[in-house]
């Protein structure tokens, strides 16, 4: 009897009388009858250990021998008789089994009484508490309608849809006093667990079942935001989760009429709301790799399921400004290197600096190179700079915004301890904690590289150079060690180094994989290439062999200069053997189910085409267009002194075609050349060589060129 809760009498059958002593007014019971039956209610076990603690017992009926009741609670001392229970012989109580639905219909009423509710979500999510549903279920006895439920409690919940549906009915709720301001109040945000969603006016935002707007005072339904604190994002960004947080908070419900056993009346209701993260595997090491029911956060739905949102129609839609809030923020998107950016603040307007935090991912998602809000175009033959309009998210944007690998904004550490630091070094600007950032997508391609950096005899190399990610933190610039490349040779390229022909067009015999030769991307081969580019210089070419040698200096003796570009291709070469199945895609460990899933979530599907790394946006090498293979469209049209008429981009293989053929492959040698193309034809515009003196302009185009190539 201890955890079943109050009992409520109903009658003796057929009845019993009582009087009442004039002299002393104590009651004395006539029993006119043997039996009285009585109904106990559920109530909630003060128990920790038992199954019913935090959770409703359920109603019984019970009949009684009155007889014994009485002489029983005649045999206790008086000063129990209110506070114990009654000890009856087993015999005189029995348990009434119930035949269809509860209540038994003995005439019995039940008080209101305060209820125990809960309701839970995700991290990354607005949770919604629909309060007059949950009190509903919580009268009945029944499962929580967000619940797993299994099948036999569908069929409790669905064999009582008709009082739910009147209860809900006929139930009021409401806060009690300051239990709504303290999940408003500012001075709080940073330690309390979750904030109410309200509207500017700091009216509580609810919804119908449909999603139309209306009141909380109608629907019982309101919002809230699990807080995401300065220290909470240091966490996330730094590949950390939050564990969980909760917040328990004191309602009241009114029921307006009476339903079934329920009387009308008002009582309290203790809500507890809980949001969880998702849980990290054991084995897990990529910050992706998270279960795929559970990243931390689920779809949106509703209203803003595969549509496109204008930011500036967000001011109209408060709910949906929450959603994308928080999801921003529980990914670690807000302050960065672009101009204006800031940390987001979870409160339903979508002020500047987030526009450009939603700009930013909305470029992340598409793929698109650097981040822009503007672009210069031509007005009136003067150059104009035209701002972006207010970002509108494609419904593209939306989707990345609910998918399971969605790019997360992260903070690179690359201290002793840390997981990047085994591996890699920072060669960004310290001083500046927004230079070593980007997305998780950056992150996990060079966490997947560290243990895969390694000789032919599968020693370690030396640690990879991180240069930074770019603004949009989807570009892995991978630097070039010192100890491969000397800065004299980074700064420009030795004039007698051969940047041309260096590769062969036909496969040598000791390429491993002949048949992948200028076919498909395959490691074995790319490590023997890489091997040619042991300071491919003129002065390291041998004589008979026709094969570069082991010095790798191009310098002098005086002044060596380290030319290891076989050993910073192998660099490159080792990141992107990653991502390739004819690399180390299939060695990479998942921690949680369905690895194969979850590796090509994270890295593509180890081929080329569908690699986590854009091959079409490679970069390997400097950036100076002004030689071989960089030679672009634009570039030569600068070279050539951008002739009106001619269609630049028709030059570019020949030219290179022609460079290769009769040996044009080092600095010195392309700009003695591409000066003569553009001294005879007049910047390629005309087929027949000038006859008279040469100009001026020539020399100095070819100083122009010769001074980004040291002698």
């Amino acid at each position: 009897m201890s955890e079943r809760g109050d009992t409520n009498f109903t009658r003796a059958i057929p009845s019993a009388a009582e009087t009442r002593c004039l002299l002393c007014g104590k009651i004395y019971v006539q029993v006119l009858s043997k039996t009285l039956l009585g109904q106990l209610k559920g109530g909630y076990s003060g128990n920790m250990s038992s199954p019913y603690w935090l959770k409703q017992l359920p109603s019984q009926a019970h009949a009684w021998n009155v007889e014994a009741l009485i002489l029983a609670a005649l045999a206790m001392p008086e000063q129990d008789r209110m506070s114990k229970h009654i000890q009856l012989p087993l015999d005189a109580e029995q348990l009434v089994p119930q035949q269809g639905a509860w209540p038994l219909s003995v005439g019995t009423f039940f008080d209101l009484e305060p209820v125990k509710v809960s309701v839970e979500g995700r991290m990354g999510d607005v949770i919604e508490v629909d309060l007059k549903h949950l009190i509903a279920h919580a009268m009945l006895g029944l499962p929580r309608p967000d619940d797993e439920l299994s099948d036999a409690d569908k069929e409790k919940i669905l064999a009582k849809k008709h009082e739910i549906e009147q209860l809900i009915t006929n139930l009021s709720v409401d806060f009690v006093a300051k239990e709504k301001d303290r999940l408003v109040d500012e001075a709080t945000q940073e330690t309390r667990g979750m904030t109410l969603v309200t509207k500017a006016d700091k009216s509580i935002v609810s919804c119908t079942e449909s999603g139309a707007d209306a009141s909380f005072e109608l629907t019982g339904r309101f919002f809230v935001v699990p807080n995401i604190s300065r220290k909470d994002l240091t966490t996330l960004r730094a590949g950390g989760n939050l564990g969980t947080k909760d917040i328990q908070l004191e309602l009241s419900y009114t029921l307006g009429k009476e339903v079934g056993s329920f009387k009308e009346g008002t009582a309290k209701a203790f809500l507890t709301i809980t949001a969880n993260d998702y849980i990290k595997a054991d084995k897990a090491i990529f910050f992706g790799d998270r279960p795929l029911d559970d990243p931390g956060y689920s779809d949106f739905g509703g209203s803003m399921k595969g549509k496109a949102i204008a930011a500036e129609s967000l001011a109209n839609d408060v709910l949906s400004s929450y959603r994308i809030e928080q999801r921003l923020k529980y990914l670690g998107y807000g302050i960065s290197s672009v101009e204006g950016s800031d940390e987001i603040k979870v409160d339903g307007l979508i002020d500047k600096s987030e526009g450009i935090v939603l700009r930013k991912f909305s470029q992340i998602v598409q793929g698109k190179s650097e981040y822009k809000d503007s672009e210069e175009v031509i007005v009136k033959k003067k150059s104009t700079t035209v701002r972006y309009p207010p970002i509108t998210l494609l419904a593209s944007d939306i989707g990345w915004l609910n998918a399971y690998n969605a790019p997360h904004w992260m903070q690179y550490e690359f201290g002793m301890g840390s997981v990047l630091g085994a591996g890699w070094e920072s060669k960004t600007d310290t001083s500046r904690s927004t230079h070593t950032m980007g997305t998780s997508w950056v992150y996990d391609l060079m966490v997947s590289v560290k243990d895969n950096n390694k000789t032919a005899d599968n020693k370690g190399r030396e640690k990879l150079w991180f240069s930074g990610a770019d603004l949009l933190g989807t570009r892995l610039n991978l630097g070039v060690n010192a100890n491969y490349v000397s800065q004299a040779n980074k700064d420009q390229v030795n004039g007698k180094d051969v940047v041309l022909g260096v590769i062969p067009k036909k496969p040598a015999t000791n390429i491993p994989n002949p048949m992948a030769y200028e076919k498909q991307w395959d490691f074995d081969n790319a490590k023997v290439l890489a091997a040619l580019l042991l300071n491919p210089n003129l002065n390291n070419l041998g004589a008979t062999s026709g094969t570069f040698g082991a010095n790798a200096n191009n310098g002098t003796d005086e002044k060596p200069q380290l030319n290891k570009q076989d050993e910073a291709l192998l660099d490159f070469v080792n990141v992107y053997a990653s991502t390739q199945k004819s690399g180390f895609w299939d060695s990479i460990n998942i921690g949680n189910g369905d690895a194969e899933t979850i590796r090509k979530a994270l890295f593509g599907d180890g081929s080329q085409s569908g690699s986590v790394i854009d091959s079409k946006q490679l970069l390997i090498g400097g950036t100076a267009s002004l030689i071989g293979s960089s030679m672009t469209k634009e570039s030569l049209s600068t070279f050539m002194g951008n002739v009106s008429g001619v269609v630049y981009a028709d030059w570019i293989e020949p030219l290179q075609q022609a460079m290769l053929e009769f040996d044009i492959t080092t600095p010195q040698r392309i700009a003695a050349f591409l000066a003569q193309v553009r001294a005879e034809t007049t910047g390629l515009k005309k087929m027949k060589e000038d006859i008279g003196p040469y100009r001026v302009g020539v020399v100095s185009f070819y100083t122009k060129l010769i001074r980004y190539f040291s002698p």
